[in-house]
């Protein structure tokens, strides 16, 4: 109990001497609030400040979670086909939005991730439109974008049927309207 009285001496705001008026407030040192941290279960702070990043990098070759997460986001197959682009658009928005000392640990990342990625988000609708661009510049990149390889025969749909043969010798289809003239042995339109 008198040890009691002592604690609450010095808490008290009885100044009867001007000394300990004078006495600044106690300041924790690095390593005792890293103590502390530690048995209030917190983890020790990283030296890595990129370690968010591994954490995402580890999120993604979770094939339950990512199954989920495509189930969770509506995008379904599509979520596989652009998985890490996906990832490297969520680790893009951490960073714009500073929040990356809040993801120090796996459930961290998790949590945030499944709420970036929620179907009817605003984050999902700008990951989506995002995902529409890396789609066109793919596309883009594509020679072949306007042909389909059957059977190992280049062929190109005409509206009836399977579609018109490319020869092997052809160019790539120029655009999804032109049409391989056998007599000029050129696209044409």
């Amino acid at each position: 109990n008198s040890n009691l009285n002592t604690a609450s001496n010095l808490n008290s705001n009885s100044n009867t001497d001007s000394a300990s008026a004078s006495v600044p407030p106690y300041v924790q040192t690095e390593q005792e609030m890293a103590y502390m941290d530690q048995l209030n279960g917190r983890p020790k702070k990283q030296k890595n400040a990129n370690l968010w990043k591994d954490l995402v990098d580890e999120m993604g070759t979770d094939d339950k979670l990512m199954n989920l997460m495509a189930k969770h986001s509506g995008l379904g197959q599509a979520f596989f086909e652009y998985k890490e682009s996906i990832l490297e658009i969520f680790k893009n928005h951490v960073e714009a939005y500073g929040v990356t000392r809040g993801l120090v640990k796996s459930n961290d990342v998790r949590f945030y991730f499944a709420n970036f990625i929620r179907h009817g988000s605003k984050t999902l609708d700008q990951v989506i439109k995002k995902l529409y661009e890396i789609k066109e510049a793919r596309q883009a990149a594509n020679p072949y974008r306007y042909e389909k390889l059957v059977d190992g025969v280049r062929m190109y749909p005409n509206g009836n049927g399977p579609g018109d043969v490319i020869p092997d010798e052809a160019p790539p289809r120029p655009s999804m309207y032109a049409v391989w003239s056998e007599v000029s042995q050129r696209w044409v339109g």
